[in-house]
């Protein structure tokens, strides 16, 4: 009966450490592609800067960045899949992560709309728009690390 409950027990924690350790590497690929959002858009916001910005550099950019959030989006609906453990703290963290990744969808659609518009007259439009890209990609990566940096042992707690 006691190894049924020490191989019982090894099996749960094995799970668990599992499910923490996955979290974990989906947090840091969270904030390496948010990164890479924050550095296309911070270019993309540079390049608009000047007068005249080129368009198909803009629209490569954004296509970039698409990309990135796309994998951004992907990497949340698999830790979600695995519905980890997380403390009250980290859960509203976690809320705040899957709300932010949303938010860059939505900024990048939106930019997406006013590149196919009328470049020219949208172009400082299209500029803070990528500035708030940028900045939210900032703080997503924020959250992540907070999120990454939780041990295994406090995840479940």
């Amino acid at each position: 009966m006691t190894r049924f409950f020490t191989r019982s027990f090894a099996a749960a924690t094995a799970a668990f450490f599992t499910t923490a350790l996955f979290a974990n590497n989906h947090f840091e690929k969270i904030a390496d592609h948010a990164s890479k959002v924050q550095r296309e858009s911070a270019q993309m916001s540079q390049s608009l800067k000047a007068k005249k910005a080129d368009a198909s550099e803009i629209s490569k950019s954004l296509e970039s960045a698409g990309a990135e959030i796309a994998k951004l989006q992907d990497l949340v609906n698999q830790i979600e899949a695995q519905q980890p453990a997380f403390s009250e703290r980290d859960r509203k963290d976690w809320e705040l992560l899957k709300t932010k990744v949303q938010l860059l969808s939505i900024f990048h659609d939106r930019k997406k709309e006013l590149v196919s518009g009328d470049f020219a007259k949208q172009r400082g439009l299209i500029r803070a728009h990528a500035e708030g890209l940028a900045k939210r990609a900032a703080l997503l990566q924020q959250t992540a690390s907070r999120l990454k940096a939780v041990t295994p042992n406090q995840a479940g707690s």
